[in-house]
């Protein structure tokens, strides 16, 4: 049953400032000059809607405009949000975000003892991590065990060693030895494998994102799991949260199909679950065998480019709105899918396996629709290219990078982290942009309110972007 709403003598305040911190107050101590009206008040909640413009990601300050249910005054440090302290245990605060595209997000129920519960306006990556299988192999290895395996479809073996030399990939981390790599497993051999290692990789790398975050397992709502290079049915999140200790209530989420684009797309999704849940944190989980997908028995050109090109490893990310640490906050993403591109990159999945699906035309469209898409993207947020400081993309290959610097104007210092995790690891797919990402965080080199753009290309064919704000 509706009653009217409390009088000004039930009413406590919260201080509304950019990290959005609600303050329940005692009793005795009542706003004297607020005044709060409510659209709808009864036993069971209370809402409240709050009108919020449209964030600037060039400004720190996000500004906050009232419609007729909440007073807020315009004269103090921020704005003053009135609240009903005795209901706070059962409220549920509703807020309207009237920024394109419009949504409505909840806030989780506030603490009814007094205590603060802070909530940031935008999701922030607050850790990352990632870890690697035991086996590494460089250059001279990757050589000889192309010509073991391929050298009587390539007998001159001259195209194979300047391609293994074009890569600029100095070592590779794989999680089986190359020797039993180049034997012939079949389909279920080689999942059971998968499933056992990328579960042993993902475990590892959102421990240690979890210890980074200094956030508990338990404070973990939900959990997005990105991997392209296996099957698993539990899928790969339910291993988290039994192996993490995670609450049995986590939301999970699986993201199976989006090849080297679903790093940058589970960041994303992180983003927008947090913002549909405020208070909440996501932790975002890439475990990629790519070297388990070998074929020895294809001696198709795609397949000796994978053979010298993809490692393995898995990277890890909290993104949260409690900030406890600086980091990149999550400001608008953008999904986009290329016409008539389909048989661009994927796999094919046969009895011996899968098989990977590679075009030479993907460069191409970097050099020809990458910035037009760029620039439309950052016109929808109100900014130009020259507005971005830093670029975290996957190294998809050498090329790749050069024309990302040469067509899409990308300043080399910031291709150099993708460059050189490329040196480092090869191509591992969605996990790739996430080791970028690691590696940039750990720089020190960004600045407060610093923009940028996190981007990865995927199967379909796809760009996936993230424009990012680096908050202190």
């Amino acid at each position: 049953m509706k009653r009217a709403p409390p009088c000004a003598g039930d009413i406590a305040t919260g201080r509304l400032t950019r990290d959005a911190s609600f303050h329940s107050h005692d009793h005795d101590e009542p706003a004297s000059s607020q005044s709060c009206s409510f659209e709808e008040y009864d036993e069971r909640r209370l809402l409240l809607r709050l009108s919020i413009a449209r964030p600037n990601p060039r400004s720190h300050r996000e500004e906050y405009s009232s419609r007729h249910p909440v007073a807020l005054d315009g004269d103090a440090p921020g704005h003053t949000l009135c609240l009903d302290s005795s209901a706070l245990p059962y409220v549920e605060r509703r807020v309207e975000h009237i920024g394109e595209p419009p949504s409505v997000v909840t806030l989780p129920r506030g603490p009814s003892d007094g205590r603060q519960m802070s909530v940031s306006t935008q999701p922030r990556v607050v850790a990352t991590a990632t870890a690697t299988p035991p086996y590494v192999v460089g250059p001279d290895e990757t050589r000889s065990y192309l010509r073991q395996v391929f050298g009587s479809s390539y007998p001159s073996f001259t195209r194979i060693d300047r391609m293994v030399e074009q890569t600029a990939i100095q070592s590779r981390y794989l999680t089986l030895p190359p020797a039993e790599l180049v034997t012939q497993r079949d389909l279920a051999d080689s999942n059971a494998f998968y499933l056992e290692t990328a579960r042993r990789l993902a475990r590892t790398a959102a421990a240690e994102a979890l210890d980074e975050a200094d956030m508990p397992p338990e404070e973990v709502d939900a959990v997005v799991a990105v991997s392209c290079t296996g099957y698993a049915i539990p899928s790969l999140d339910v291993h988290l949260v039994n192996d993490l200790g995670l609450r049995r209530d986590t939301r999970r989420l699986p993201i199976t199909e989006l090849g080297c684009g679903g790093g940058t797309a589970g960041l994303a999704l992180a983003g927008e679950l947090v913002r549909a849940r405020p208070g909440s944190t996501v932790l975002v989980v890439s475990a990629e065998l790519c070297s388990n997908t070998f074929q020895p028995a294809d001696h198709s050109w795609e397949n000796v480019i994978a053979a010298m090109l993809f490692g393995d490893g898995a990277a890890a990310a909290v993104i949260t709105d409690r900030p406890r640490h600086a980091g990149p906050a999550l400001m608008a993403a953008r999904s986009h899918l290329f016409p008539d591109t389909l048989d661009y990159m994927g796999y094919v999945l046969k009895s011996s396996g899968f098989h990977l699906v590679m075009s030479p035309r993907v460069p191409e469209m970097v050099r020809t629709e990458y910035r037009p898409l760029l620039t439309r993207f950052l016109a929808e947020q109100e900014l130009r290219q020259q507005d971005l400081s830093f670029y975290a993309l996957h190294p998809g290959g050498t090329k790749i990078l050069r024309y990302y610097e040469e067509y899409v104007g990308v300043p080399s210092e910031w291709l150099a982290y993708s460059a050189a995790e490329m040196a480092r690891h090869g191509n591992m797919s969605s996990a790739s942009v996430l080791f970028v990402l690691d590696e940039i965080m750990r720089s020190n080199r960004l600045r407060d309110g610093d923009l940028g753009l996190l981007g990865s290309l995927g199967p379909g064919f796809c760009a996936e972007m993230l424009l990012l704000r680096w908050d202190e």
